[in-house]
């Protein structure tokens, strides 16, 4: 498991302290098995979608008192995402305000359960982080026949945009019981170790290469636990937090072995900061090996900036491991 979805969606956590509990405690269990692992990280996703939520198309949803609490809730408990059902683009634009104004990253996750949503598919991925399609409340408003049409429409428009797209409810067993997509599942399988992506930046760099798919993993690098968790919506990231990186709120523990594998660098009269960019890079390498991603002989695509500073990808290298 990657992420741990809780469903607030029904009952009231303010007015049953059981419910409050059970939440808490259900997040604490999540923390602790990832802890328990070295490397390993489980998101956590509350799904604030309101059981009660306005079908009437002339009436959008608006955060109220029940989602600001459940939104309230979400941030107490260092939540990495919600999950909120949307009709317009401005939907998410208030709750990313909300968010916002309370000092918080939690990503938005939006989803599509009605035509409406359906409709303003365009102006809602701009605002959200990711969506997710929920079949089951779009047979409501949609023949079941041509549910499956508009799920495929929502999932290209966010392959194009590169937001990751998740599709809730029952699938077709058509679309996965196939031979020939399992053989060619495992043979995929088989050549993502063969050459691998290093990530050594904000969490945008791994995100935009995450977009074109890349038959490799990709290894991300980052500071803060929080990103690496938020980083597994993303199809083929693996992200790693640094423990010596300034700034960083991972739990140091023993020194990370450097004697498993070299890079082909030149550390040489290199400033400070291309130093700790190299060290980050050599961190993430080693990681990969640990988790069987990269092997001695293999060639990795390290992807940075130049400088410090400049807030975006501008260099690529190639390194040969040995």
């Amino acid at each position: 498991m990657t992420i741990a979805r809780l469903n607030l969606s029904y009952g009231d956590h303010e007015a049953s302290v059981v419910d409050t509990q059970f939440h808490q405690s259900a997040i604490a269990n999540v923390r602790q098995v990832a802890s328990c692992a070295e490397g390993k990280y489980i998101g956590v996703a509350l799904d604030i979608q309101d059981a009660d939520i306005a079908t009437d198309p002339g009436q959008l949803q608006r955060l109220h008192d029940r989602n600001k609490a459940n939104i309230g809730f979400a941030l107490e408990q260092g939540a990495d995402m919600v999950l909120a059902t949307v009709r317009q683009g401005d939907d998410v634009d208030d709750l990313r305000h909300y968010i916002q104004a309370r000092s918080a990253s939690m990503r938005i996750i939006s989803k599509i359960g009605n035509m409406d949503g359906v409709r303003n598919l365009a102006e809602i991925m701009e605002w959200s982080d990711g969506v997710i399609v929920d079949r089951s409340a779009l047979a409501d408003d949609k023949e079941v026949e041509r549910i499956f049409l508009v799920q495929k429409k929502i999932a290209a428009q966010c392959n194009i945009a590169g937001k990751p797209v998740i599709c809730a409810g029952q699938t077709l067993e058509s679309m996965t019981a196939s031979s020939s997509c399992k053989a060619r599942t495992m043979s995929l399988n088989h050549f993502l170790s063969e050459s691998p992506s290093a990530h050594k930046s904000r969490s945008a760099s791994a995100r935009h290469v995450a977009k074109y798919r890349p038959e490799v993993p990709i290894i991300a690098v980052t500071k803060q636990s929080v990103i690496a968790r938020q980083l597994l919506l993303y199809r083929g990231i693996y992200p790693f937090v640094d423990p010596q990186a300034e700034g960083n709120d991972a739990a140091t523990g023993d020194p990370v072995e450097t004697h498993r594998m070299e890079l082909e660098l030149e550390t040489s009269r290199q400033p400070q900061w291309q130093n700790d960019v190299d060290r980050r890079i050599q961190f993430g390498i080693l990681q990969g090996s640990r988790f069987n991603l990269v092997k001695q002989g293999d060639v990795v695509i390290a992807v940075q900036g130049w400088t410090s500073g400049l807030g975006h990808t501008n260099t690529i290298r190639i390194l040969h491991m040995r």
